[in-house]
């Protein structure tokens, strides 16, 4: 079977969309984010503000009461979907309801955020740049203040961020999996935060391929299999306004 490293070619500046190989450094270096990402939340103040309240008293109803499907907040209908509270409500039901149960899900998102910055800048760039790109997402206080907070922000654009990755990942080697892992994550963010799951992606996919979102639904030619030099900033080639596509 010819590997997608194959495929493309293994010469230097080509893209290297095999697998990640999870070695010893990289992955004590997530853990070791996650584990100051947990510690972050677990130290901060108790949930006081509405903001927060409003998803907690959500997730209370589905732990006591187990209204999974239609959980109330104070006898009316929550503002947001139901993915954030799905999720935090698991973990309540295994650990206990505390505060970092609740927060739980935000801290998890962020890890993600942080393996999908360090993932794409792999990709795009090399090493150097991945670690810049995680460097500068650290430093953000957004970032730590959304990845410590109750909120659907951080869980919204984990799963945007999944969703992109997945499709960059399809358009650049034609690979089912990833398509099906975009439409995953679509569907994901739009249980986190309503439509705007689907229109983020759509509008972030049209700006960079105006082809890419029909070609992601089925509609027009596959990815050719050089659309990946277009996405090499490595590369000598220069880079063109859009990635090529033909429809049928």
């Amino acid at each position: 079977m010819i590997s997608v490293k194959d495929r493309f070619g293994a010469r230097h500046g080509s893209l290297d969309l095999s697998r990640p190989v999870f070695r010893h450094g990289k992955f004590s270096a997530l853990l070791a984010s996650a584990a100051l990402l947990f510690a972050a939340a677990y130290f901060s103040p108790h949930i006081w503000h509405h903001g927060e309240a409003r998803e907690a008293l959500v997730i209370q109803d589905i732990v006591e009461n187990h209204h999974w499907l239609l959980p109330l907040r104070n006898q009316e209908l929550p503002s947001k979907p139901i993915l954030y509270h799905w999720i935090a409500a698991a973990l309540a039901m295994l650990f206990g309801l505390s505060d970092l149960t609740i927060r739980s899900p935000s801290v998890i998102a962020a890890v993600v955020m942080v393996w999908l910055t360090y993932r794409l800048g792999t990709l795009t760039g090399d090493r150097k740049v991945a670690l810049l790109a995680v460097a500068i997402l650290g430093a953000t206080h957004e970032f730590w203040s959304s990845a410590t907070e109750a909120r659907v922000d951080m869980l919204f654009a984990a799963l945007i961020g999944s969703s992109l990755l997945a499709w960059y990942l399809w358009y650049c080697s034609g690979a089912e999996p990833a398509r099906a892992a975009a439409y995953l994550a679509v569907a994901g963010a739009v249980l986190t935060k309503g439509p705007a799951g689907a229109v983020l992606p759509i509008l972030v996919i049209g700006t960079i391929a105006p082809c890419g979102c029909f070609q992601l639904i089925g509609i027009g030619a596959p990815p050719p299999l050089d659309s990946w030099r277009r996405w090499n900033f490595r590369s000598p080639q220069p880079c063109l306004p859009a990635l090529p596509c033909e429809l049928q």
